[in-house]
């Protein structure tokens, strides 16, 4: 996620620098656009990605601290 004065942007996909998204894997990206969407619609996905990401931080410090999976 990216915010500036102007506008702001959210960047989601699947491409990463493994040996596979280089030679064969489809790897796929979207860009969102706060001007090109709806207000409520972007922060909605904003919304989303932040709790998704929150999550995910919450389950390494989990799984880093022996807590186990869940």
């Amino acid at each position: 996620m990216f915010h500036n004065p102007i506008d702001s942007e959210i960047y989601i996909g699947s491409s990463n620098i493994s040996r596979g998204a280089l030679t064969s894997y489809i790897e796929w990206n979207y860009r969102f656009l706060k001007s090109n969407a709806p207000n409520e619609k972007f922060y909605e996905f904003q919304d989303k990605l932040e709790a998704l990401i929150m999550k995910s931080i919450n389950w390494l410090f989990k799984v880093l601290l022996n807590e186990g999976f869940s």
